[in-house]
């Protein structure tokens, strides 16, 4: 499994463990696991022409004006909870999304579609919105890849180094 560097760093080191499809017994691997290890290339080659199809899909519905929201999957087979969307920052720009595309589908678009109450008070920065905040140590719109250099998370209004919540 290639994981991303934010994946190794932030990861769940139990969920990361679980990923060694090897260590599964025969019996109890999905026949598309089974697939995949009897023919990698295959494998690949069926993600790669996803990918081919998808990333031109995505950038088509943004241009057209189509809210996008980042999300993750998390939940799915090989995805890690959490940094797994920087790996989405990723194929977002692959895409052809600029830096302020992406961060708004992870901040105002996801608020936007998240609706209720909850979503009337997420992705701005006023009076009134919950005060939660990722403060990073470089610009995000120069390379989206600057996204996980975090220095510090505001949570309902107290200032968490980063240090201190990734233990």
């Amino acid at each position: 499994m290639n994981l991303t560097p934010e994946e190794q760093k932030w990861g769940n080191p139990e969920v990361i463990a679980s990923l060694d499809v090897t260590k599964i017994p025969q019996d109890k691997l999905p026949q598309r696991i089974k697939d995949a290890l009897a023919d990698p290339k295959a494998a690949l080659d069926k993600i790669n022409k996803t990918y081919e199809v998808a990333l031109p899909n995505l950038k088509k519905l943004e241009d057209a004006g189509v809210t996008i929201a980042a999300g993750t999957d998390a939940g799915n087979i090989g995805t890690i909870h959490g940094p797994a969307l920087f790996r989405e920052f990723q194929l977002m720009k692959e895409a052809g999304l600029t830096p302020m595309q992406i961060l708004q589908s992870a901040t105002a678009n996801a608020a936007k579609l998240f609706g209720g109450d909850t979503g009337a008070r997420i992705g701005k920065i006023e009076n009134g919105y919950f005060a939660d905040l990722v403060i990073l140590n470089s610009k995000p719109l120069d390379d989206i890849a600057h996204a996980s250099d975090i220095d510090s998370v505001m949570k309902d209004g107290v200032l968490y180094p980063v240090g201190s919540i990734l233990r």
